[in-house]
């Protein structure tokens, strides 16, 4: 294989650095091209979901020889340009011997993998809010927001289930309205809905996920503070199979100190609507006393327990070396899955 490079150049030979032109590589002889065979310039695909990653010159390509002796020409066109050929030549590879021998795997009785042409890939990102393709002049006042607010839902179906998270993003916005001096600029929209979608597509998981109900509202809390006013750098396909892979046999546990009455090992159950509560000094026991069975793991089973557990619970992380929960909050809840 070899790589290639295609610059265009004036007439005295001088490199046109910003030459956009649409190149045509094609090839003859024993080889092929490993890239495409036209490049298209991506320069005014503004906003584009594809395109080729060639905004403007120079361009590459790659050429596979095919193990056969002979010249393979490789051509580089563009339309009122000269073109460019390169020659390259082919030569068989020497098989040399060495000390590790593969036995030749015949194809007889194999079946061919068979490729499903009306398969297509379904993305589950729904932008709530569109994007702006130009700069919008607003007043700058302290009616701003307002006028920003309807200019959104006018555009948009904001849901109430978004209203939080909405609230913070027409204060960042209006922020920057007033910082531009009454405009509201294309690039800084769009930049800015862009967590407020992504939270979005997190809320949707959620609420059609089968979730303990404080939890769930816990998750939207969670996810809200860490997007909207921390600006967390989060994966949201990867927070999406997070949640979708909470078991359905689950349970929110509260731990709570043990009171007088309320004595260590203490377990008041709930499923549904509000969390279990245990009473106990440390969340480890806490997991014993409520679910007896997390202490009939071994000691590595039940590490790999408390790390899904911790990655399950908003607010929790769990040290391996000290054994022991960690929680961001005066509060104490864990998400149990109870199947033994």
């Amino acid at each position: 294989m070899v790589a290639l490079t295609a610059y265009v150049v004036d007439q005295s030979g001088a490199v046109v650095f910003d030459a956009s032109d649409t190149l045509i590589w094609s090839i003859n002889g024993p080889g092929a091209l490993v890239g495409p065979s036209e490049y298209t310039s991506d320069l005014f695909r503004h906003q584009a979901a594809e395109g080729m990653g060639y905004t403007i010159g120079p361009t590459s390509n790659v050429v596979r020889a095919s193990n056969q002796e002979g010249t393979i020409e490789v051509t580089v066109a563009a339309a009122g340009l000269e073109p460019a050929t390169i020659t390259l030549k082919s030569v068989a590879n020497q098989l040399q011997q060495n000390l590790i021998q593969q036995a030749v795997i015949s194809d007889e009785g194999r079946e061919n993998v068979q490729r499903y042409e009306d398969f297509q890939e379904k993305a589950n990102y729904r932008e709530v809010i569109q994007p702006i393709t130009e700069n919008i002049p607003f007043t700058p006042n302290d009616s701003s927001r307002e006028e920003l607010d309807q200019l959104i839902r006018a555009n948009n179906q904001i849901s109430p289930r978004y209203d939080q998270a909405y609230e913070v993003l027409l204060d960042e916005l209006s922020s920057g309205i007033q910082r531009a001096g009454g405009e509201l600029i294309a690039d800084d929209f769009n930049f800015s809905i862009r967590p407020f979608n992504d939270y979005a597509v997190i809320v949707r998981t959620i609420d059609n996920a089968t979730l303990n109900l404080t939890y769930a509202q816990m998750l939207k809390e969670y996810y809200r503070e860490r997007i909207m006013e921390q600006n967390a750098p989060l994966d949201v396909v990867e927070q999406v199979a997070l949640i979708r892979s909470v078991p359905s046999d689950h349970v929110l546990l509260q731990v709570k100190q043990p009171e007088e009455n309320r004595p260590e090992g203490s377990v008041k159950m709930m499923y549904v609507k509000r969390p279990a509560i245990v009473w106990s000094s440390s969340a480890e026991q806490g997991i014993y006393h409520a679910f007896p069975f997390y202490q009939q793991l071994n000691p590595k089973e039940k590490a790999q327990a408390f790390q899904r557990i911790a990655k399950l619970t908003p607010y929790v992380i769990y040290e391996p070396q000290l054994g022991e929960f960690q929680f961001e909050q005066s509060e104490r809840y864990l998400l149990i899955p109870t199947v033994e």
